[in-house]
């Protein structure tokens, strides 16, 4: 029994056309001979090499003790070979696999079972313990993201100092109740910046961020309380923290299943973008929840709420935001609800509607 490859003797890169054969069935002992001139290379028994198993059409390889190495194309001859040298051996397991097509079925529908369901309740799940049981000290690092932001997001506020005294003046009582809290972790900080569109953000320190934008777009003060519990609520459940160790995550999945750092940024960029998209809509609906059951609990009116979100809706770049009549465009766009990052504001009123159902108001 013979079979063909090429020779490498482990200093140089030179590959020798060689030959490998049985010289001992007995002894277990190899021979590799040179293709051109039949002189003996090398001699081993077999327990001093290592052979790769078998995969798909890739080349086999016997690794030697000295660092040479014998590669051969013809897997089903180095089969036979452990067959004669080792009757008893088992098959390669990947290469049992492989050739199995129900296996292959089975094993993809699993891979997409079990990857499908860490990505959904896993990976929040994860991320959520990390988050609530990070230390103080390291939430209070999230402080130079205010820096940063400004530098290249934001401008200084161009609100009168009068109008940003009265706001915190109307906001402060309800900052307060929060602090009061035992379980508080933050003390809320209101500010107010611009270059940005009417938005809010809450990070991870504390710090709360109104736009000039939002403050000129509302009707009344209470429109802007809707909003500061908004993102209390995004604060109290560690909304940010979470999303940026789901994304780290994910980025992380994605890394191990490819196995390539220079196309991570590429590959990991659609898996990454939908999930983030999926789970920022659920941070949203619960930030949504929490302002409503404070607003309640306060006395506010929920038509504030209302109100705000559908403003918001109108007045930003929101695809699914309510068509305007006499416009040239359609009536309502719709988004696919996967490609959405906050719910619509359609959803958002019914969740108002569903909350004083069930509260009996």
């Amino acid at each position: 029994m013979v079979i063909e490859g090429f020779y490498l003797d482990g200093v140089t890169s030179k590959r020798v056309p060689a030959c490998l054969g049985i010289l001992s069935r007995h002894q277990q002992r190899l021979a590799i001979t040179n293709q051109a001139n039949n002189d003996q290379l090398l001699c081993v028994n077999l327990v001093q090499l290592e052979i790769s198993s078998r995969l798909g059409g890739v080349p086999r390889t016997f690794a030697f003790e000295s660092g040479a190495q014998f590669v051969t194309n013809d897997n089903d001859g180095v089969d036979q070979l452990l067959k004669v040298l080792k009757p008893g051996i088992a098959p390669s397991i990947l290469h049992t696999l492989e050739k199995n097509f129900i296996l292959i079925v089975f094993s993809i529908i699993t891979t997409i079972m079990v990857v499908g369901s860490v990505t959904i309740y896993g990976i929040p799940k994860a991320a959520k313990y990390i988050a609530f049981n990070m230390p103080n000290f390291v939430v209070k690092q999230f402080e130079m993201d205010m820096v940063i932001l400004d530098k290249t997001m934001f401008r200084p506020s161009n609100l009168s100092i009068e109008r940003r005294s009265d706001i915190k003046r109307f906001i402060n009582p309800y900052i307060q109740e929060y602090i009061s809290d035992p379980n508080t972790y933050l003390e809320p900080r209101l500010d107010f910046r611009s270059g940005m569109e009417a938005n809010a953000f809450a990070l991870p320190s504390g710090q709360i961020i109104f736009t000039d934008t939002l403050v000129d777009s509302v009707e009344n003060d209470n429109e802007l309380v809707a909003v500061f519990f908004h993102e209390l609520g995004h604060l109290k459940e560690k909304h940010m923290m979470r999303r940026s160790l789901q994304d780290g995550i994910v980025a992380i999945m994605v890394f191990f299943t490819i196995g390539n750092l220079d196309a991570l940024e590429i590959v990991s960029a659609i898996p990454t973008l939908l999930a983030d998209m999926s789970y920022s809509r659920d941070f949203e609906r619960e930030a949504d929840l929490y302002a409503l059951q404070k607003m309640t609990q306060n006395g506010v009116d929920l038509d504030y709420f209302r109100d705000v979100m559908k403003r918001l809706s109108e007045e930003t770049s929101d695809l699914d935001k309510p068509g305007s009549a006499g416009t040239d465009g359609p009536a309502d766009v719709k988004v696919p609800e996967f490609l959405k990052t906050h719910p619509g504001w359609r959803e958002r009123l019914l969740l108002v509607d569903e909350f004083q159902s069930s509260a009996g108001q």
